[in-house]
């Protein structure tokens, strides 16, 4: 029965997977079409005959009842058969399109997103799925029309293959699925067996945003969590979208789409792709050059060592160090990399911190900044040179020129060194696996422009202002601390 009947009443009753009676009488109908001019084929006359007229009635009864008949074996097709659908990208294109949602005068909400094809779940579904459970394991109870047994065997082997119960399409009605863009800001999750279309639904979802941030039109969109509106003949183009995929599979279809999506929307420059296991064809990523405050540094690094347990206290000690090192590569001007406060907290913790005491004795005192500190004699004495400035700067600057850095700096270099390496224990294995090959040129990377090294460097400000896609594959990344 179909959804045009009055639910309330009292005699309805649905049961979409009985047998198909209506084909049978379509049949008939059929043939009494054709075999009934034949009867009278004797006293056939030109013209309009009776026999001609009643044949035409059973024709249009029997289309009638091939109408009614087709959605039900339609619905039965379903319950045992499932098959791959595809989607022409210029139909898809079409359906992301901005331009076609917008008028001259009004919004039409342009940021609903394709999802693909469905149904609402409701009562109705839920008591054709009881229904289906009722039948044996194998729907032996649903007889399709004798026509159509011989064909779908065809389909047997697709619908295997594919995996599942197709039985789930059947007892629905399905049409274009669409959302609104809103819903995405929140946490969302998607889930399912292998096979189910995780990786297609994200695809789509990853198609429709580049959509959403490609078009110069006058529309409502997302800029990093913040609406905006821009107003008619405004100029400014709506190409902040940023896409940000990180894939543990490293799936070739799924980076193939998103990047040929943006070549056709003419802005295939923005795609960046950064895979460990292909270093040559890898973009690379200062992951510390954009930073506020220098405290920054160390909340991205510190807590890849765990907060478990005792290790709390083993974090908080390295957080202080590496705010310490960086506060002293920023104060010296060098690059903030991951392979230099690697290299600053384990070996060169020395000499690094001796060349930022270097640095402002020089700036502070002047060129003869040794002789002001009497540095040789005491060098005559067997004291460290750094040991000779900490203890000046403490002595007579630490009130008239004091400076957060070189007090952190004069902190890490006294710092007991048996204790220092025992507290950064935990720290050292996940610098040294973000350091070591090929991690260190992808994400440490040196800019300079006479390098022979071509590879992107992604800055991540910039991608973040003029948008784009950064697709980060993690198929490498056998460690979770160093994936993460």
């Amino acid at each position: 029965m179909s959804s045009k009947y009055n639910r309330t009443d009292g005699r309805y009753v649905e049961f979409l997977f009985r047998p198909i009676y209506e084909v049978n009488t379509a049949i008939a109908y059929g043939i009494g079409a054709i075999t009934t001019p034949f009867m009278t084929l004797g006293a056939f006359q030109p013209g309009a005959t009776v026999s001609f007229g009643i044949a035409g009635i059973l024709a249009g009864g029997s289309y009638l009842y091939a109408m009614k008949a087709k959605p039900l074996i339609e619905r039965q097709l379903k319950l045992k058969l499932n098959r791959k659908e595809f989607m022409d990208c210029k139909k898809l294109r079409e359906i992301n399109s901005l331009e076609p949602r917008i008028t001259n005068d009004k919004f039409v909400d342009p940021r609903h997103n394709f999802m693909g094809y469905g149904f609402e779940w409701g009562s109705e579904h839920a008591n054709r799925i009881y229904q289906v459970m009722n039948m044996d394991s194998k729907l032996t109870d649903i007889k399709l029309p004798f026509f159509l047994r011989k064909a779908t065997d065809e389909f047997q082997h697709e619908t295997e293959e594919l995996g599942g119960k197709p039985f789930i399409h059947a007892v629905g009605d399905e049409t274009e699925i669409k959302v609104v863009e809103d819903t995405y800001f929140g946490h969302t999750l998607i889930s399912g067996n292998i096979g189910t279309g995780k990786t297609t639904l994200l695809r789509l979802l990853s198609l429709n945003a580049i959509h959403m941030g490609a078009k110069e039109s006058s529309a409502r969109f997302n800029i990093n969590g913040q609406q905006n509106k821009i107003k008619q003949g405004d100029k400014t183009k709506n190409n902040s979208k940023v896409i940000v995929v990180i894939d543990p599979k490293n799936d070739t279809d799924w980076k193939e789409s998103i990047k040929q999506e943006m070549e056709h929307l003419g802005y295939g420059d923005r795609f960046f792709s950064v895979h460990p296991a292909a270093q040559s064809d890898s973009c690379r990523i200062p992951l510390l050059k954009n930073f506020v405050r220098v405290s920054e540094i160390a909340d991205r690094v510190a807590p890849l060592m765990g907060t478990s347990g005792g290790s709390k206290t083993f974090e908080d000690f390295a957080y202080e160090q590496i705010t310490f090192v960086a506060a002293g590569m920023e104060y010296i001007g060098t690059p903030i990399r991951l392979t230099s406060i690697q290299k600053a907290l384990s070996s060169g913790k020395i000499p690094f911190c001796e060349k930022v005491l270097r640095v402002f004795y020089e700036r502070t005192l002047g060129p003869e900044y040794e002789t002001k500190l009497n540095m040789a004699e005491y060098l005559k004495k067997g004291v460290e040179a750094w040991q000779v400035m900490s203890e000046y700067y403490k002595a007579r600057l630490s009130e008239s020129h004091e400076n957060a850095a070189i007090l952190g700096i004069i902190q890490l270099i006294e710092h007991p060194s048996e204790h220092f390496i025992k507290m950064i224990t935990s720290l050292r294995p996940v610098l040294t696996a973000l350091t070591s090959k090929p991690m260190d040129d992808l994400f440490s990377p040196i800019d300079d422009p006479e390098s022979e090294d071509k590879r992107r460097i992604v800055d991540l400000d910039n991608l973040m202002e003029k948008g784009g896609c950064l697709y980060i594959s993690l198929d490498s990344m056998t460690d979770n601390k160093t994936a993460g």
